[in-house]
């Protein structure tokens, strides 16, 4: 393991030769590589070197390093303790490499495998200490937190244990030194490591995946989770959410290629059992139906009172909400975004933030048809190169295009925006934080002219629903890019 992460391993050859020298793990990677599930380049894969030539050092380390902890554990002969806590590890080192990848990080491979390794010391606890283990559960199942727990059984943390053992087989500076516990108040120690970070909430969200009692548990433990991390990782739920079913879709595939026994594995049942808030196919009963959708149902008077009494409910309901004590933060932004997508029969609406750090508006929340991709690549930078994105964003002035065709005579359409497929129409609704840029709403539908037939009411309610979510972030201390 170690030689296969060495900082001068970056040449096919290198590469393959630390592979070659275990026959098993040959074999193993190249029957991989030729699978369906990685080999896209049309043909047999033949060697090692070509295999890392055709899939990349990342995917054929990463593929690697997970078959070494599979055999380290014992093969195929595992306990269910065992063979759950290995599942955990390598469904956490899927999701750190997904929420590095979202974060822009360069060193992906490394955030994989500290993912992987971050319970290392849980790991090894199951494998050659199963009754110990199995007092910790029990304290656990009693009250007592993992940490306590075990410092009283076995006299160490988990990760004391994961840090020594790593640190003792000379496995690669930057994992064993990415073995500690992650202290959120300290910043200095956690600048410059997201891969501490990743891995850290990529376990725990793991854990509460295997944990929870259904996903009308799992979605409020998981905004708790986010607003736990908040200070070192700024994501939404929204991007939490994607970035899960992403890491989900691909696990599957890993496990059958692996051939991973996932069989009376609780993380399996939990990922199985989870799904996305984003109502793209099944809208409230309460609200407008998939009709609403069609521009000649806006125009009826009967259409446009049922929209209107949707965002009307919207405001007071909102209201009332950050009125009270303890909401929660990702419902009530969902709450806003859904208000004006079924008050509207707008395909698609987008709540946008200011990233102060990169002065770019980037998608953190988002309701409608087909959102999940755009949440994740709908984004643009506060200069000339976004033209009217930019402009809303930093002069604070609303812009509906009625008709993007016509629109880009006037104004070029950004190419990032063309490569997103653009709508119809669209409406680009900014908000400030304490004077500064805080980000924007974004609405659409596929026809030309649809926003044109909103009723003057609609439009005033929903900007009353923008401002609630403006209201919302300056309740929790948001600040952002001032304005130039």
């Amino acid at each position: 393991m170690s030689s296969l992460f060495a900082g001068n391993q970056k040449n096919a050859p290198a590469i393959a030769a630390v592979i070659a020298k275990d026959l098993a793990l040959t074999t193993k990677v190249m029957r991989i590589a030729n699978s369906a599930y990685v080999s896209s380049a049309g043909g047999e894969i033949t060697s090692l070197s070509h295999a890392v030539m055709m899939l990349g050092f990342n995917t054929v380390r990463e593929i690697a390093s997970s078959l070494i902890m599979i055999d380290m554990t014992g093969g195929k002969e595992k306990s269910l303790p065992v063979k759950e806590q290995l599942v955990r590890s390598l469904f956490s080192a899927t999701l750190a490499r997904k929420i590095a990848i979202r974060r822009g990080e360069q060193n992906v491979d490394d955030c994989y495998l500290i993912g992987m390794f971050y319970r290392f010391g849980k790991l090894l606890v199951c494998f050659h200490m199963p009754e110990l283990q199995a007092r910790i559960t029990e304290a656990v199942n009693a009250g007592a937190s993992e940490a306590d727990a075990s410092l009283d059984i076995l006299g160490y943390s988990y990760l004391e244990i994961g840090y020594e053992i790593a640190a003792d087989w000379s496995l690669p500076e930057f994992l064993v030194n990415s073995l500690q516990p992650l202290e959120l108040e300290n910043d200095a120690t956690l600048r410059g490591n997201g891969g501490l970070v990743y891995a850290a909430i990529s376990n725990d969200i793991t854990d509460l995946l295997a944990s929870a009692d259904g996903e009308n548990s799992l979605r409020p433990a998981l905004s708790r989770l986010r607003d736990q991390y908040e200070s070192v990782l700024d994501m939404s739920g929204d991007e939490i959410e994607e970035i899960l079913d992403g890491s989900r879709a691909d696990f599957s595939k890993y496990c059958t290629i692996l051939k991973i026994d996932t069989q009376d594995i609780a993380l399996i049942d939990g990922i199985n059992n989870w799904s996305t808030h984003f109502p793209e196919t099944t809208p409230d009963a309460e609200n407008p139906g998939e009709n609403s959708r069609d521009i000649t149902a806006v125009d009826s008077a009967e259409q446009n009172n049922k929209t209107t009494a949707t965002l009307t409910r919207g405001v007071a309901e909102i209201s009332q909400l950050l009125a009270s004590d303890g909401y929660d933060f990702d419902d009530l932004i969902r709450k806003i975004l859904a208000s004006i997508y079924y008050g509207t029969g707008c395909h698609r609406v987008l709540l946008c933030r200011c990233l102060d750090a990169r002065q770019q508006v980037k998608a953190r929340y988002a309701v409608g048809k087909k959102v999940q991709s755009l949440l994740k690549q709908f984004q643009f930078p506060l200069d000339g190169n976004s033209q009217m994105f930019s402009r809303a964003a930093l002069n604070g002035t609303d812009i509906i295009v009625s008709d993007l065709e016509v629109h880009s005579i006037q104004e070029p359409v950004p190419d990032w925006y063309r490569r997103l497929g653009p709508a119809g129409s669209f409406a680009l609704l900014p908000f400030q934080l304490a004077g500064r840029v805080g980000g924007l709403l974004y609405l659409d539908h596929p026809k030309p002219h649809y926003l044109d037939h909103l009723p003057a009411k609609n439009m005033a309610l929903i900007g009353q629903l923008r401002e609630l979510a403006a209201q919302a972030y300056d309740q929790r201390g948001a600040t952002e890019l001032p304005l130039t």
